[in-house]
């Protein structure tokens, strides 16, 4: 009897073993169906931090393949593109993200600096508005004002840069940008009131002899 049940024991625990060294050499070869879509997506992520764009673009392709109304690997994908210089690419990936979720800040910031990229001003104008009643974070709305401001919007962009100031009274990158801005619409005053302002906070070297030049021409 007792060489029944090992006989027995063996006809379970051999075709066990043989099923626990497949799943580990499965598990070791990493194929693509035992990938999860979130596992590509920071696959992804590391790729582009390499600088392997390529690579990370075909990442976030299978990814959006399995999930193709995630928003969050969209905007990835577009910004992506805009990093390979693709604008028409990322535009459209931008354009795909805005049709699931049309009040997203993110893809509407991108789309708008595609169309900067190339060279549509009133198209990139018209995106920027629409993020007027939006909630945006303070790099969203500094990055908004930055986007009016290389559109040549600088009247636009100096009363959002201004609005940002109030939330960081101290950042002397913030207010020199709001310095030139006034000295591109040629408001002299504000220019004085802004740059008295960042001399008073230890400015570095080149930012303090630009500023003394710009008091200089009032």
């Amino acid at each position: 009897m007792g060489w029944i049940r090992r006989r027995r024991v063996r006809q379970v625990l051999v075709p066990a073993l043989w099923l626990l060294v497949v799943l580990v050499c499965i598990a070791w070869r990493h194929p693509e169906f035992w990938v999860s879509t979130y596992s590509r997506y920071l696959d992804a992520q590391d790729l582009i931090r390499k600088g392997e764009f390529q690579r990370a673009l075909q990442k976030l392709d299978l990814a959006l393949r399995d999930d193709p109304d995630q928003t969050g690997y969209i905007n990835t994908r577009g910004y992506l593109l805009l990093e390979m210089r693709n604008d028409s690419a990322a535009r459209a990936t931008f354009e795909r993200g805005l049709r699931l979720d049309p009040k997203n800040p993110e893809a509407l910031l991108g789309l708008a600096q595609a169309q900067l990229n190339q060279n549509q001003i009133s198209q990139l104008k018209s995106t920027l508005d629409r993020m007027e009643s939006l909630p945006l974070d303070f790099d969203q709305k500094h990055r908004r004002a930055q986007l009016y401001g290389q559109a040549g919007e600088s009247r636009t962009a100096l009363v959002h840069t201004r609005a940002i100031m109030e939330e960081a009274p101290r950042d002397r990158g913030l207010i020199w940008e709001a310095v030139r801005l006034a000295a591109a619409q040629q408001d002299w005053q504000e220019v004085i009131t802004l740059a008295n302002r960042l001399m008073g906070m230890n400015p570095p070297d080149e930012v303090r002899i630009r500023a003394n030049e710009l008091l200089s021409m009032d």
